[in-house]
C-alpha cells in the first residue's frame, strides 16, 4: 500500500493499525467504524502514515460522528474557514 495507497482496503488498515501496536479492542474500533460509516480507507492510510495508528484507533473509538471523522482524516475542520481565522 505504501507504493499505491489508492488500493488500500479496510483489511489493510486493520493490519496497519496492528503493526502500530494498537490493542486488539481498538483495532476492532477501526474496522467497525470503517464498516459502519463507509469511510475512505485510502484517506485513512495516508492520515495514519503521517500521524499514528494509535491516534486513528482512538479517533475511531471516540464519539465523533462519521462525518466528523471523515473531515479529520481529510485534514479539514467541520467548522470550515471560520476556524482557520
Amino acid at each position: 500500500m505504501a507504493r499505491d495507497p489508492s488500493r488500500t482496503t479496510a483489511r489493510d488498515l486493520e493490519l496497519l493499525v496492528r503493526a502500530h501496536g494498537v490493542p486488539e479492542r481498538l483495532v476492532w474500533a477501526v474496522t467497525d467504524r470503517f464498516e459502519e460509516d463507509d469511510l475512505d480507507p485510502e484517506q485513512a492510510w495516508r492520515w495514519t502514515m503521517s500521524h499514528d495508528g494509535t491516534e486513528l484507533a482512538l479517533l475511531c473509538a471516540s464519539h465523533v460522528t462519521g462525518r466528523e471523522l471523515a473531515w479529520a482524516l481529510a485534514g479539514e475542520s467541520p467548522y470550515g474557514v471560520a476556524r482557520a481565522g
